[in-house]
């Protein structure tokens, strides 16, 4: 995906210079496009790097509101952004996800979060109040880090990017044993000292005289409960709510793919997506020769073959 940073430090002229280093450091997550914007006076900046996916031609980032109270930069894809695009009365300049948020924020602000369905790490700059808000999906699905520092804040898609732009940041030895035991540490603890992720669902909130973070609350108005308690018509409801979740997913103008284990669940993730797209879907397999115990190669490739996959 894309790649988000920033910096805010008041009293400090050095966030453009410093937000320049982090956006070198997550080149790796946008190829395609990058920018990079300055708020001078309130010694903000932010930048991103793109992985162009929606909207390719246009919906460059960051990207300011008609108003331009808001500023974002956004990593992800909010799946159902035609739905809610269409129910706005906005002079879109775009045909893009990212100016559909950023319309919705200025209409609702935080309470516009809810409504999305999609994987994303967001973080929009309100110069009327003068106030960064940093916001992660529901499943945390896409990672944002933030160091803080006395009056300096900042934040990336990337820990180490961080680390790497600030030399007082350590390795925390306790949380990479934690690592190394349990082959995961939670959401907000990092390796790094000082250095922390946004949990799933976040709402992180900034200002120069305080700060807040909660969570926001997810609804799922949409997932409705089958009417008759029969487990066919509870089948029925399953098969319309992942048709429904495969639609949104395959939204792209460039051509999308499917990781392929052995399992029964990516073998249904690839079958909607490729009953849904014109094109022959690739289709990706992670496989280690020295491992073969452990392999499904041979039964994604089998998969694979059933469903005309380019494996």
């Amino acid at each position: 995906m894309c790649g988000i940073c920033g910096v805010w430090s008041p009293g400090d002229t050095s966030a453009h210079l410093k937000t320049q280093l982090l956006m070198e450091q997550i080149q790796h997550r946008g190829p395609d496009d990058f920018g990079l914007i300055e708020f001078e006076f309130d010694h903000l900046a932010f930048g991103h790097r793109r992985l162009s996916i929606i909207d390719v031609e246009d919906s460059k980032q960051p990207m300011t509101s008609i108003n331009q109270r808001f500023t974002i930069v956004f990593n992800g894809e909010i799946y159902n952004y035609k739905d809610l695009r269409a129910r706005l009365q906005y002079p879109f300049q775009t045909d893009g996800d990212t100016e559909t948020l950023l319309a919705m924020w200025e209409k609702e602000g935080s309470d516009c979060i809810s409504k999305l369905r999609g994987q994303f790490a967001f973080s929009i700059w309100d110069d009327e109040k003068k106030e960064i808000s940093l916001v992660t999906d529901a499943f945390g699905i896409l990672p944002l880090y933030v160091y803080e520092k006395g009056t300096t804040l900042a934040f990336s898609s990337s820990a180490s990017s961080l680390s790497n732009n600030f030399p007082e940041i350590q390795k925390d030895s306790f949380q990479i044993k934690n690592l190394l035991t349990t082959r995961a540490i939670m959401a907000p603890d990092t390796v790094f000292t000082g250095i922390r992720r946004l949990p799933p669902g976040a709402l992180w909130t900034y200002r120069q005289d305080k700060k807040q973070e909660k969570n926001w609350n997810a609804s799922w108005n949409e997932i409705a409960v089958a009417k008759s308690n029969t487990h066919e018509s509870k089948v029925n409801t399953l098969i319309e709510l992942l048709g429904q979740a495969a639609d949104r997913a395959i939204t792209s103008d460039v051509e999308v793919g499917v990781f392929l284990s052995g399992g029964i669940d990516s073998a249904l993730v690839a079958k909607l997506a490729q009953e849904r797209t014109l094109y022959q879907i690739n289709a990706y397999t992670a496989y280690w020769p020295e491992d073969k115990k452990f392999s499904e190669i041979e039964q994604a490739r089998r998969t694979a073959t059933m469903l005309d996959l380019k494996h």
